[in-house]
């Protein structure tokens, strides 16, 4: 069983097909406000065979644009959450955060977004994605003033003392196949050590390949590694009793986090 976070501009038919012979749920996340019309379309157009579910945010790299932007995401996000609220197919917030690497918006402008973001996700007690790069200090001040509100760290990039201060705040710690990378050295001990109830893998695609195919774009189905590698780094690989735990323990921790019903 396997479930996926999509961008619903990347979402064609010819990649739909291609994702739903690997899943049996897709989560489809609009990345920009350009892409509102297509998210609110998402919500009344779930292809028979699926069971999907989309996210709404602006990524840390358009924080820049979140004073025009964030209006109109409000606006998808309310028209959600109040007009069939007991139906509505959109689980959480973001993906929003912090990221000193290579954003192209200053410390304000990420900082006043994510802000905008954690206010709406408490408003309507949804979680909230996390995207953190290089910017734990800043982004773990502004995150601790909003508990509870909490979520899943998207794509976890830091170390096992950073990921035990998120925890603390009540996230969750989502691996991808960055573990698969031999100086991803930190990532690797945050995976082993990660509590079994708070754990969850996906694979960022198209981005972040596992080791073996480095390089070439990304897809869903390459879960599958992030599983493995998991598995090894906890040292359970080859031990089916524990393997099928894990796995079962990954199932449960995706649907509580975006409080998805069991099926």
């Amino acid at each position: 069983k396997k479930m996926t976070l999509i961008g619903i501009d990347a979402a064609s038919s010819d990649r739909v097909r291609l994702i739903s012979t690997h899943l049996n749920k897709i989560m489809a996340k609009p990345a920009a406000a350009e892409e509102i019309n297509g998210a609110k379309a998402a919500d009344a157009t779930t292809p028979p065979q699926l069971s999907a579910y989309w996210t709404a945010g602006i990524h840390p790299h358009s924080a820049h644009l979140h004073e025009t932007e964030f209006p109109i995401l409000d606006d998808l996000i309310r028209t959600a959450m109040t007009s069939k609220p007991s139906t509505s197919r959109l689980v959480a917030i973001g993906e929003t955060g912090m990221d000193f690497f290579k954003s192209r918006g200053s410390f304000e402008q990420q900082r006043d977004s994510l802000v905008k973001h954690l206010q709406i996700a408490k408003e309507f007690d949804l979680p909230v994605i996390i995207h953190a790069r290089e910017a734990d200090n800043e982004l773990y001040d502004v995150l601790k003033q909003f508990a509870p509100v909490a979520g899943v760290m998207h794509c976890f990039s830091s170390d096992a003392a950073w990921m035990d201060k998120y925890l603390a705040l009540g996230f969750y710690i989502s691996f991808t196949n960055n573990i698969t990378y031999a100086k991803s050295v930190g990532i690797q001990d945050a995976c082993a050590k990660c509590p079994l109830d708070r754990i969850v893998i996906e694979t960022d695609s198209p981005f972040l390949p596992p080791q073996r195919i480095r390089g070439q774009s990304n897809e869903p189905a390459n879960t599958r590694d992030t599983f493995e590698q998991a598995c090894k780094l906890r040292r359970i690989w080859g031990d089916e009793g524990k393997m099928s735990e894990f796995q079962q323990a990954l199932w449960r921790n995706t649907h509580a986090l975006f409080r998805l019903p069991m099926e």
